[in-house]
């Protein structure tokens, strides 16, 4: 009864949550034994390399009275929204008829709903560059990208410079995650004794940080940036 079934379970859910449904209900009007009707999970073939959603989902009967039940979806394994989005759950209900048991079943479509626990990812990092010293300011060096590690509702990514302890380069936002390494006003000196020490490269970090209503977030990834300084 009640069907079309739908549910959604936050990809978070402990093992054990009961899953959020509108009332699965079945009804027997047989008497006797007859009336008693077992619900459960039915395990259908599944094709490649997906799981049956009955190794993720328990079906707990719950007996409301005489003829009357509901079943109850319970979580058996952690789940991954960026591995599986969905279920389509086959509830089998059984009636208790030992000579000519009688069945049928239901289908719930429960969604996977993405959380915020994937860090922001980097495109085409490590980055690397080779520039001559002294260059003027605003040079453009390289275009640097960024998202939400997460598919569902991705965040806003804001990029920072660290250990970029001299000065000699800056960034300019272009959209959201990307942004331009650009030379900045202090011209880049390949005499730098940390710079020379290194054998002419110049080595500090970019940082990609998930922000939410302008307000940044835990959620944070570091990348390289690798810069061979040119003698001239």
């Amino acid at each position: 009864m009640g069907r079309p079934y739908s549910a959604e379970v936050l990809e978070t859910s402990k093992i054990g949550h009961v899953v959020d449904t509108s009332p699965i209900t079945v009804i027997d009007k047989d008497e006797g034994v007859n009336s008693e009707v077992t619900l459960s999970c039915y395990r259908e073939e599944i094709q490649g390399s997906h799981e049956s959603p009955c190794d993720y989902f328990d079906i707990v009967t719950i007996k409301r009275g005489d003829g009357n039940y509901t079943a109850e979806i319970r979580l058996l394994k952690p789940l991954d929204y960026e591995t599986r989005k969905s279920y389509a759950l086959t509830i089998l209900a059984r009636d208790g008829s030992r000579d000519n048991p009688l069945n049928s079943n239901a289908t719930i479509n429960i969604n996977v709903i993405d959380a915020q626990d994937q860090p922001p990812l980097f495109y085409d990092s490590p980055y690397t560059a080779l520039l001559d010293e002294n260059l003027g300011p605003e040079f453009n060096v390289l275009a640097i990208n960024a998202s939400d590690g997460d598919f569902g509702t991705p965040n806003d990514i804001l990029l920072t410079l660290e250990r970029e302890k001299f000065g000699y380069f800056k960034l300019l936002m272009s959209g959201k995650g990307q942004a331009q390494l650009i030379t900045s006003d202090i011209p880049i000196d390949r005499e730098n004794p940390e710079i020379i020490e290194n054998g002419g490269y110049y080595t500090f970090f970019v940082r990609a940080t998930e922000v939410y209503k302008n307000q940044t977030l835990g959620e944070s990834s570091i990348t390289t940036i690798t810069i061979n300084v040119r003698d001239i």
